[in-house]
C-alpha cells in the first residue's frame, strides 16, 4: 500500500544526525520527525555531513549523488535546511548562496510530486568561529535567518525557524554545533507540531 506521505530531509550534518552519531537512525531529528508524524508518513533523511549550499562550496550538496536520491525520492514534501557550512570563512559569499538556494529551491518546486517545500533555518551555533573551519553564527542570524524569512514570504513557503527554537539553548548541543539526543528531540517535536508541516 503506498504511503500516505512522503517527506524528505535535505540539509548537513546538522540533519544527518552527526551529534547522535551511534544512534542516528533512531535520534536523529527526521527520524524522530518520521516517529512522531501520523501513521502513514514516511520520512527520509538525505542529510550530508559537511555539504554547503553554495556550488562554488567545499562540499556543494547538489554535486553528490544524495542530491539525486533526493529529488528523485518522489517526496511530496521537501524540508530544506542548508546554510550552516556555508558560513566557513573560505566558503561564504552571500549573493552566491542565495543564488544557488534560490535555484535550488525552485528545482524542488518544479518536481512533478512537490506539493510543499519547507525552508528550515539552521540551529544556533554556539561554538566559537575559530572552531569547524570558521562557521559563523552572526551571519546566519544577521543573514541568513532573515534572508530565508523573506524567501518565504515571497514564494508563499513555509518557514520553519531552528534558530529561534534553540538560539537560549546551549544545552541541545554537546559539541556547540550539533544537535544531541535532547536538541534532535525538540526540532522534531517542534516540527510536527507546526502549521508550516
Amino acid at each position: 500500500m503506498k504511503t500516505k506521505r512522503v517527506i524528505a530531509c535535505i540539509g548537513d550534518s546538522i540533519t544527518f544526525g552527526a551529534g547522535v552519531e551511534y544512534t542516528r537512525e533512531k535520534d536523529a531529528w527526521p527520524f524522530v520527525l518520521g516517529r512522531l508524524m501520523p501513521a502513514g508518513t514516511e520520512v527520509l533523511n538525505f542529510g550530508l555531513n559537511a555539504a554547503t549550499m553554495q556550488d562554488a562550496g567545499d562540499f556543494p550538496y547538489c554535486a553528490q549523488p544524495v542530491c539525486k536520491e533526493a529529488l528523485g525520492s518522489g517526496a511530496d514534501t521537501f524540508l530544506l535546511m542548508l546554510g550552516t557550512n556555508d558560513t566557513k570563512y573560505h566558503n561564504w559569499n552571500a549573493e552566491r548562496y542565495m543564488h544557488d538556494y534560490r535555484n535550488f529551491a525552485d528545482r524542488i518546486l518544479a518536481l512533478p510530486s512537490t506539493k510543499k517545500l519547507v525552508l528550515m533555518v539552521p540551529p544556533k551555533v554556539f561554538s566559537p568561529a575559530n572552531e569547524y573551519s570558521g562557521i559563523s553564527n552572526p551571519l546566519i542570524h544577521d543573514v541568513i535567518r532573515p534572508w530565508l524569512i523573506g524567501l518565504g514570504t515571497e514564494k508563499g513557503l513555509g518557514v520553519f525557524d531552528a534558530y529561534g527554537l534553540t538560539e537560549n539553548h546551549p544545552e541541545y548541543f554537546d559539541d556547540l554545533l550539533h544537535p544531541n539526543i535532547q536538541g534532535n528531540f525538540v526540532i522534531a517535536e517542534a516540527l510536527s507540531k507546526s502549521p508550516v508541516l
